[in-house]
């Protein structure tokens, strides 16, 4: 029976014990990266400008700017919410807890906290819905100004694009 070789096992066989030919190996890297550089030949860098690009960059940087400013005050104006909601319900839960205190028979009491179940629960039904609201609509007006953005640049590269051609 042939002796078969585990997967886990090493196969020496597959290494060479022949010395890696260093110099083809350069001679194939200076090949692929002489053709890049090609691409940054003066003839090819002419077309470059660079206070367009710096003006395209900054305009980035504005809108990317804008954006997290507009998060920023949403997520301050979110939190600001969540602790005037949290105050209110303090709050209603005092005034629930005198109603119920009040209350004089076992069946007023269960009576009171059934209506202070129902409050509560469409409360905070109301107040969840209140926020995704205003989490919503803060990511919406984040996202439209960098979509803007987006929509600009398309609009520059074809500006400029097109401009190459026309020199051709």
């Amino acid at each position: 029976m042939a002796k078969t070789q585990n997967s886990y096992q090493k196969d020496t066989k597959s290494f060479s014990t022949q010395p890696m030919d260093f110099t083809s190996m350069f001679n194939e890297f200076n090949r692929a990266f002489g053709e890049f550089g090609n691409y940054f030949s003066p003839a090819n860098l002419s077309m470059f400008n660079m206070d367009t690009f710096v003006s395209v960059q900054r305009r980035n940087a504005e809108a990317i700017t804008t954006a997290h400013q507009m998060v920023f005050q949403n997520v301050q104006a979110l939190v600001q919410k969540q602790v005037e909601l949290a105050q209110h319900a303090i709050e209603e839960l005092n005034h629930m807890n005198q109603n119920l205190i009040s209350a004089h028979s076992p069946e007023e009491k269960v009576a009171c906290h059934i209506a202070n179940t129902k409050v509560v629960f469409e409360q905070a039904i109301s107040n969840i819905r209140e926020l995704n609201d205003m989490a919503q609509k803060a990511n919406n007006e984040a996202v439209n100004v960098l979509t803007k953005r987006f929509s600009e640049n398309l609009e520059e590269i074809k500006t400029v694009l097109s401009k190459k051609n026309s020199h051709k």
